[in-house]
């Protein structure tokens, strides 16, 4: 049975690639929570209006949730990239102790 390893340089990219994702998505959702449809638009007639306030609460929903996805992705990125670098850390010091261990 082979065992588990951690690539860091995988993590790193993997890392550098999500954030990207995060960055794309928050330039390509700027606009998202400004609609361009106005309660006017849905129509004159007063249950109309209704609708128009829905809509706008659910563009806002949307835009909301796109962000904090973004955000998730962007901790996601984060956390890849520390445990690439303690995974790292954790290489060095095992060799560390192997050389010292090996030359006594």
């Amino acid at each position: 049975m082979a065992g588990q390893t951690a690539d860091t340089d995988a993590m790193a990219n993997a890392s550098k690639k999500i954030t990207g994702f995060a960055e794309d998505l928050a330039d390509d959702s700027k606009e998202l929570g400004k609609s361009k449809i106005t309660a006017k638009e849905f129509g004159q007639a007063p249950s109309h209006g209704d609708h128009a306030k829905d809509y706008s609460a659910g563009v806002k929903m949307l835009d909301d949730s796109v962000k904090g996805f973004g955000k998730a992705l962007t901790g996601f990125a984060g956390n890849i990239a520390s445990g690439g670098k303690t995974y790292a850390n954790n290489e060095q010091a095992q060799a560390n102790a192997a050389n010292t261990a090996g030359s006594q």
